[in-house]
């Protein structure tokens, strides 16, 4: 299980402040784990839900879905760039953008109640290409 450790520990290797063999440090467990739960939290605000809930512990597992693990991590990195003082590079930015915008459409759909159109004309009627 991929606990939220292992992916404060990969956003901030997208930013090279960790290399490949190196591991998070406690004190970067817990700052990133606050700016994950703010940024989580603001996704929220803006009706992306991804259900996620306020995480306490590093150690802890994740608790949103591997489809979401690319996402989290590529803006979570975008998100700690300030506090090491790096600048984003441009493929990480596109792509934490890419990611943001796609979970906002789909939270936008998510919310648009379906709608009747068999009140429209043709609604209820179906066209026989046999009979015309």
């Amino acid at each position: 299980m991929t606990t939220n450790a292992d992916i404060i520990a990969d956003a901030l290797r997208l930013l090279g402040v960790l290399t490949e063999t190196q591991t998070l440090s406690a004190e970067q467990g817990a700052d990133g784990l606050v700016t994950l739960n703010d940024m989580l939290e603001e996704w929220s605000e803006h009706g992306i839900e991804v259900g996620y809930f306020v995480q306490t512990s590093p150690a802890d597992d994740f608790p949103c879905g591997p489809t979401l693990h690319a996402p989290v991590k590529f803006n979570l990195a975008v998100h700690l760039a300030p506090q090491y003082g790096i600048a984003v590079r441009p493929d990480i930015g596109a792509r934490a953008e890419t990611y943001y915008r796609r979970l906002l459409t789909q939270a936008v759909y998510d919310r648009m109640p379906e709608q009747d159109m068999s009140h429209l004309p043709g609604g209820l009627r179906t066209f026989d290409i046999e009979t015309g």
